[in-house]
């Protein structure tokens, strides 16, 4: 789990937000390694709120929370689709039919280490691929072959 600071408002556990980055105001503040230790891109899942609160120049009275990396949906061979498995994966990057948010989700970049949490239904694929979508978690990212 990483810490982060969300405003008062929002700093409750479920919460879910995707990290877009900090601005050039944040560089100048104390607080800065807290907010840009998570990933731009990435969704995130708030797991614990702590009570203590801080003045954020740019969002006002802030909460420290801890936060995961969010369940995601994605696409997946059916013959490794296996829940509770943990496995390293990279996405089947098609981006021409209706399931391409799954095949290619953002989420995604590159290989990562995920844990299968469930597996949904079937997906018809056009190129005869046996898929299933899943919900996964990602473990870790880990760096380019």
């Amino acid at each position: 789990m990483l810490p982060y600071l969300l405003p008062k408002g929002l700093a409750k556990k479920g919460y879910s937000f995707k990290f877009l980055g900090i601005t050039e105001e944040c560089e100048s503040c104390d607080m800065v390694k807290i907010c840009s230790s998570l990933t731009p891109g990435v969704s995130y899942e708030v797991s614990e709120v702590r009570e203590v609160e801080h003045n954020c120049p740019i969002q006002g009275r802030v909460k420290v929370v801890f936060v995961r990396e969010a369940p995601i949906y994605l696409s997946m061979e059916k013959r490794v689709a296996l829940e509770g498995a943990i496995m390293e994966f990279e996405s089947i990057g098609c981006s021409d039919c209706k399931n391409s948010e799954f095949c290619s989700p953002e989420e995604v970049k590159g290989r990562v280490k995920i844990r299968v949490e469930e597996v949904i239904r079937p997906i018809k694929c056009p190129k005869s691929i046996e898929l299933v979508l899943a919900k996964v978690t990602v473990l870790e990212r880990l760096p380019e072959r």
